[in-house]
């Protein structure tokens, strides 16, 4: 009986609380949903030996150096 009851008073109050937080929100959501997530920037690593012939390429190809 006790979990019963706890469980009634459980659905009971998250649904008081989670009609409140809706109506103070006005129902819109605290976060921006992205349908992917692009690098803003990236870190190439390389060898002592080949990082000069990596800069080299990727000025050839045309990334910025950052």
């Amino acid at each position: 009986m006790l979990m019963i009851s706890g469980l009634f008073y459980g659905a009971i109050f998250g649904a008081l609380f989670g009609f409140a937080g809706h109506a103070f929100t006005g129902g819109r959501r605290d976060f921006a949903s992205r349908s992917q997530i692009v690098a803003a920037r990236y870190d190439v690593v390389a060898e002592t030996e080949v990082a000069e012939e990596a800069k080299s390429l990727l000025i050839k190809l045309g990334w910025r150096e950052g």
